[in-house]
């Protein structure tokens, strides 16, 4: 009986333990959670709610501690001696790791598609400006940029005119430009492209200056019209859009003169009048100087065609395209 209540005390005696508390090495509250493994082996454990951890059951000798936990730097505690029967107790300080980041920039772009957004650059701007931007063309059903541009208070468009009239102004002291590029005319006789042409679908906002600056030319009186075109960001599209309407006004009238005589699909083939240098004279092939074309009664009909699409380059970078084809015909009488 003595030997077998000896030999367990025998047995008991062989290890030791070693015990201790993890603090912050600047403000010395003590780490929840941190991790405790003796180097080299698979014996560890993880610290209390009081920062205390043990290792129990270790076999005499000296071991090296690896102490780590997250956003502290890995602390190696070395040359711990383990005596048998005894426990080796440690206070253990750990620092926190700091890491140099680089310059971050955080770029953002105002939307001025948004109506609040144009109302701020109006309140800041220094100069007389007048914005209408993609939201409120679409609430109030705007098709194209001449349309968007009668919305704003002192532009007026004649029916069946390409031209505006900015504060009674026409079209020879107006400028309009792309992007805050100056466009070219498409018709020879007015100064202005024909505004028409620009579908609202491709109109991130327009922007019409009264009051001279000095990014524009000074050759206008009544307005600069800056059309500014949407960045397409997205998948893919394609869409296709069709419509037909009718004029009233002409349910009596069979047979009229259109004005400036464009053809059904929009184009015109003008007809220059024969010069007489020698005698001084102007001879027309046509009974009428203004040239226009008589036709009858037509529905009005337009298409509109829309795609877009991004396509991913190297370095977070991306090519992106929007195109948009659009055509109208309606029928106006000529007085």
């Amino acid at each position: 009986m003595y030997l077998f209540g000896f030999l367990p005390g025998i047995v008991w005696s062989q290890t030791g333990s070693i015990a201790g508390k993890i603090y912050d090495a600047k403000t010395n509250e003590t780490l929840i959670g941190a991790t405790v493994v003796i180097n080299e082996t698979t014996k560890g454990t993880i610290t209390d709610f009081d920062g205390n951890f043990s290792l129990e059951n270790v076999n005499p000798g000296t071991y090296n501690l690896l102490i780590s936990y997250v956003s502290y730097k890995t602390l190696e505690v070395k040359s711990i001696a383990v005596t048998s029967g005894q426990a080796t107790n440690l206070n253990i300080k750990m620092e926190p790791a700091t890491t140099a980041l680089e310059e971050v920039q955080v770029v953002t772009k105002a939307n001025r598609e948004a109506e609040t957004m144009l109302l701020i650059d109006r309140k800041t701007a220094s100069v007389g400006i007048e914005n209408i931007g993609a939201q409120e063309l679409a609430k109030k059903g705007v098709s194209n940029a001449a349309d968007a541009a009668t919305k704003v208070t002192g532009i007026t468009k004649q029916e069946g005119s390409s031209s505006l009239n900015v504060r009674g102004l026409g079209d020879r002291y107006n400028t309009t430009t792309l992007n805050s590029l100056p466009l070219p005319s498409n018709n020879s006789k007015l100064k202005n492209i024909n505004l028409g042409l620009f579908n609202s679908d491709i109109i991130s906002h327009i922007s019409i200056e009264k009051s001279y600056s000095p990014w524009l030319y000074g050759d206008f009186g009544g307005a600069n019209i800056d059309i500014n075109t949407k960045k397409y960001v997205g998948k893919e599209f394609f869409s296709v859009q069709l419509g037909q309407g009718f004029n009233s006004t002409l349910l009596n009238n069979e047979n009229f003169y259109t004005i400036d005589g464009p053809s059904k699909i929009g184009f015109q083939n003008l007809e220059f009048p024969n010069i007489d240098l020698l005698n001084d004279k102007i001879k027309y092939d046509f009974s009428n100087s203004w040239n226009p074309i008589s036709t009858s009664t037509k529905p009005n009909t337009n298409i509109s065609l829309s795609a877009g699409k991004s396509i991913n380059l190297k370095n977070n970078s991306s090519l992106n395209s929007f195109l948009t084809l659009s055509f109208d015909n309606w029928s106006v009488k000529s007085s």
